[in-house]
């Protein structure tokens, strides 16, 4: 079976299927065209029904035979040649709204009993009638499915197409998918076509060597390139893919370099490949196109001046980078990464300085001290220095209490260290490169009370003040710049910890009030009823921990407890058991411990890193 046999082929509805009635049948008598929703629901009537015979083999071997015996026969399709064969009315009428209309209309061909089909051969008529009666045919070449798929679009044969577009599913090669997926696509074969685009996204790299892909249009190549799906060994890939593209017919496609290159990631190449490759091409250079310059030129800023400047990314990398959920367990200059999951550590490059607070916010990591704040570059796996607050009013407020991530901005809630109690809240704005003192926020939070965000609310709760350990409770609404008063807590405390988990506040750890015992006790705070309750107790007492949510479960890292290694215990909260356990250990040599001075110990945040990432870190 050929394309050009089958007349208009491509009909983007089902109603384009009615219409071709019209134009096969074209008798001059009146013909009713039904609505798009009539056949979209017969389709849907016709595949519920052939779903229920293809689990009734007896039944379909009965029509099978009926139809090879003859008997009893009512209608008759001819095939190119002049090939007979005789059918059931009802049988058509069931697996086809082509044959359904066709056979209820008053038009010669059904009065008559025969109609003939010229652009079907006699196998092809045959293997047809063999998938309509019995729910199957036997498909050997990737040729024979495509005459099937085709026929079958032609005769409104969705099960029939969906049949072989499987067998070309199975057989899909770097050499075949290009050319597999526009064919599913002009047939309207959705679930080949998925099939066959997650194929070439997989392998898109091999795919897009090959001769078929580079004789795509630049529309075609420009919907696949600017695809955040496509998996790449290195961003410098799709760049290379551009280049070979255009010199295949180098004169007539130079003029679509600029809508191919804007969609480079340029901020994923690296900076040899940018200098070396990237500028240094004729291509390149010729341009003209101001959001294609305006890219490049702010990649080139971003490697050059990133370990000296915080600029923006002018573009993310793709998404189909794998990710990893992981924790930071940080302490003086020394970050370590866990993966719960895969039960692992890596080693990340040292900070320049000393770590007070640390944060994970849109794909980077920050650290903050004592007036140096510096941000962790995965693309170069390096830390590089951040803006830090230098205003008037920060001179006096240079103590980092808390750095906390709220809606993908950080907050930093800084202290004075001569008067105790009084601290602001500034922000960092990743889109403004800048630090800004929250308008109209006069912070009520207290010395050493426990921080923990949920959506866009903070929470304060507990801390020192006078001589006292608080049980208070407020939450601070960032958009209404508002503060609410909460239920008081069960038992007051002083450095402790938290995080929210499913709409409820979890605080653990602590001190007690002349600083002589570290706590372990834990409560959980119900938004919903406004209640405070008890939970299992950790199984080992700390202060200034850090208490974070990863894959929807609760961890414990760090903190301090007079005996050092038992702080080195990560502990994690099962919500149906309450109760805590270790996880794991953060490790650390003999040497390390016994080099600790006394007042030392990790903190933890949670962090998300691409796997190309920690690929690259070293392992421990």
């Amino acid at each position: 079976m050929h394309t050009r046999g089958l007349g208009p082929i491509l009909c983007p509805t089902p109603l384009g299927h009615a219409r071709r009635l019209l134009n096969f049948f074209a008798t001059g008598r009146p013909f009713s065209l039904v609505s798009f929703s009539e056949i979209s629901v017969q389709l849907k009537y016709r595949k519920a029904s052939m779903e229920n015979l293809s689990n009734k083999g007896s039944h379909r071997e009965a029509r099978d035979m009926q139809r090879r015996e003859d008997q009893p026969s009512d209608f008759t399709l001819v095939a190119s040649g002049g090939k007979e064969f005789r059918v059931h009315r009802s049988v058509l009428s069931e697996a086809s709204v082509f044959f359904q209309k066709l056979l209820s209309s008053d038009m010669m061909e059904s009065k008559q009993g025969i109609v003939r089909l010229d652009m079907l051969t006699e196998t092809l008529m045959e293997e047809i009638l063999q998938f309509i009666y019995t729910g199957s045919v036997q498909i050997t070449a990737t040729e024979k499915a495509e005459d099937l798929i085709m026929a079958a679009d032609y005769l409104c044969l969705p099960l029939l197409k969906t049949f072989a577009g499987k067998f070309l599913g199975e057989r899909l090669s770097t050499s075949n998918c290009v050319s597999t997926y526009y064919f599913a696509e002009n047939y309207f074969c959705k679930e080949l076509a998925a099939k066959t685009s997650e194929f070439i996204h997989v392998n898109f790299v091999a795919v897009a060597n090959e001769d078929k892909f580079l004789r795509l249009s630049s529309h075609q190549v420009e919907k696949w390139i600017s695809s955040d799906e496509i998996v790449l060994d290195t961003e410098e890939d799709v760049f290379k893919i551009i280049i070979k593209w255009i010199e295949q017919g180098r004169n007539g496609r130079k003029i679509h370099f600029a809508n191919l290159f804007r969609h480079v990631r340029l901020i994923s190449v690296t900076r040899d490949y940018l200098f070396n490759d990237v500028v240094t091409n004729q291509l390149v250079k010729d341009l003209e196109d101001d959001l294609c310059l305006h890219q490049l030129k702010s990649a080139l800023n971003y490697v050059v001046q990133a370990v000296h400047s915080d600029l923006p990314w002018p573009q993310t990398p793709r998404r189909t980078l794998e990710e990893e959920d992981g924790i930071l367990a940080f302490e003086n200059n020394q970050t370590l990464l866990y993966l719960p999951q895969k039960d692992k550590w890596f080693q990340l490059p040292d900070t320049v300085s000393p770590s007070s607070e640390m944060v994970s916010c849109q794909g980077k990591i920050y650290n903050f001290s004592y007036k140096a704040y510096e941000r962790y570059d995965s693309l170069v796996n390096s830390w590089s220095q951040v803006s830090p607050l230098c205003t008037p009013a920060s001179e006096s407020f240079c103590h980092v209490c808390f750095a906390i991530v709220v809606r993908g901005d950080i907050y930093l809630i800084l202290g004075n260290d001569l008067t105790r109690n009084d601290l602001v809240l500034w922000k960092y704005s990743n889109a403004l490169m800048s630090w800004q003192p929250v308008p109209s926020c006069h912070w009520r939070g207290k010395e050493e009370a426990c921080v923990v965000v949920l959506d866009k609310d903070i929470y304060t709760v507990g801390g020192f003040d006078g001589g006292l350990i608080l049980t208070e409770a407020r939450r601070y609404d960032l958009m209404e710049n508002t503060w609410t008063d909460l239920a008081d807590m069960q038992e007051g405390q002083r450095m402790a910890f938290g995080a929210s988990l499913h709409d409820k506040i979890y605080v653990a750890g602590g001190l007690t009030l002349h600083g002589d015992e570290e706590l372990n006790v834990c409560e959980m705070y119900n938004i919903s009823s406004n209640q405070w309750q008890f939970i299992a107790s950790l199984t080992v007492p700390r202060f200034y921990g850090g208490m974070l949510c990863v894959n929807d479960t609760l961890y414990v890292v760090g903190g301090f407890n007079c005996d050092y290694k038992l702080a080195l215990g990560i502990e994690s909260y099962d919500v149906e058991k309450n109760e805590w356990v270790v996880k794991a250990v953060i490790p650390q040599s003999q040497h390390q411990i016994m080099a600790k001075d006394c007042g030392m110990f990790f903190k933890g945040c949670t962090v998300t890193l691409f796997k190309k990432v920690i690929d690259k870190l070293q392992p421990l």
